[in-house]
């Protein structure tokens, strides 16, 4: 009997075994009757040992049947109270379904007022909270009152005078490269005029007045030293740059400039530009700061870049007995001078370029 209950066990797709509750409890009483062993039993069978242990034990314990055949047995006290815990369930359930049928037959898409709700909360003996979430609607469309506010004045934008008008027509004329910031400076300085940064960016804009950004490409060279120091008279720099002509000539402007204030202390223009020159030059730019005296030892840098007027032996051998400093920048590398090429781009954009070029003798007038 045994046998043939062993041979027709259903198995899972695992491969374990699947017994109902009955037939555990079968195999326990044939067990016991048998008068063998637990051991010696379950060998003959191919049984496990420890789950005929565990199936005495809870057939002794008053269990009935097993949940999904899973082999976790239940007491009769604990069925009874899942079969009770259902019971409310199915209860609860049934309430709420007949509930929302009842309040959605009576609202219709769930769209009400506040009295119809606190009426629709009364009747049902249910609160708000739970009446406004069975409709599905908002509680901010129940509870919420907008205030309103008075409309808010908007102020006219003040316009310029006709004076303004005209100055700044004026000054865009002469200096087309003259942005918000100098025309904002000189219609204060030179007309008496004072006006917002905004204003004069929004009649420029609407007169079609406005700088276009344009910036050309550096050297990619990363340039980690820092040209400006913090007193005057202790580094100057030097560069010379060209001036071309409508006619073809070709005009050189050298200068020195304070890397403090950056102001010019001295300044050649011509045709060449020699060694002999720029040592005038440098010679001019003590006078004008040191007159009769020499700076002190060590005092003062002269920086400048590799260009053969100034790698001259004979201006090196002045420099030096000048107690100038002589600096010079890495080669290929004009960021370190970018003080003087700054100075370059700006002087030829104000003021060369929009002037008269016709030869070197006009432009140097």
């Amino acid at each position: 009997m045994i046998e043939e209950l062993i041979k027709n066990i259903r198995l899972s797709s695992s491969g374990r075994k699947l017994l109902t509750s009955q037939q555990k409890a079968f195999i326990v009483e044939n067990w016991e009757s048998s008068g063998l062993s637990c051991p010696e039993y379950c060998r003959r069978h191919g049984l496990i040992t420890s789950q005929v242990y565990n199936w005495r034990s809870n057939a002794k314990s008053g269990a009935i049947m097993s949940i999904k055949n899973q082999g976790d047995l239940h007491t009769k006290a604990e069925l009874e109270l899942l079969r009770k815990e259902n019971e409310e369930l199915k209860k609860a359930l049934g309430e709420s379904t007949l509930d929302i049928k009842i309040l959605k037959k009576k609202v219709g898409n769930g769209s009400t007022t506040k009295q119809e709700i606190e009426s629709l909360a009364g009747e049902f003996r249910v609160s708000i909270n739970r009446t406004i979430k069975t409709l599905g609607v908002a509680k901010s469309t129940i509870y919420y009152k907008p205030k309103k506010y008075p409309a808010r004045k908007r102020t006219a934008r003040k316009p310029l005078c006709e004076q303004m008008k005209a100055a700044i027509l004026e000054l865009t004329a002469k200096k087309s490269t003259y942005g918000i910031p100098r025309v904002k400076a000189l219609l204060k300085r030179d007309y008496g005029l004072t006006v917002t940064q905004y204003m004069v960016h929004r009649y420029m804009k609407e007169e079609g007045l406005l700088i276009t950004r344009h910036r050309t490409r550096g050297s990619s060279r990363p340039h980690t030293g820092q040209i400006a120091v913090k007193a005057s008279n202790t580094r100057w720099a030097s560069d010379i740059t060209s001036i071309k002509c409508w006619n073809g000539e070709k005009l050189l402007v050298a200068f020195v400039m304070d890397c403090c204030d950056r102001s010019i202390i001295a300044w050649k223009a011509g045709k060449h530009m020699q060694a002999v020159d720029i040592e005038l030059m440098v010679q001019e730019a003590l006078h004008s700061r040191f007159r009769e005296n020499l700076p002190a030892l060590g005092q003062l840098q002269f920086l400048h870049d590799n260009g053969p007027e100034f790698v001259v032996k004979n201006l090196k051998a002045s420099l030096k007995s000048w107690n100038i400093v002589d600096c010079n920048t890495p080669t290929y590398s004009p960021q370190s001078n970018g003080m003087c090429e700054a100075l370059n781009g700006t002087f030829k954009r104000d003021y060369v370029y929009e002037s008269c070029l016709d030869n070197a003798q006009s432009v140097l007038n």
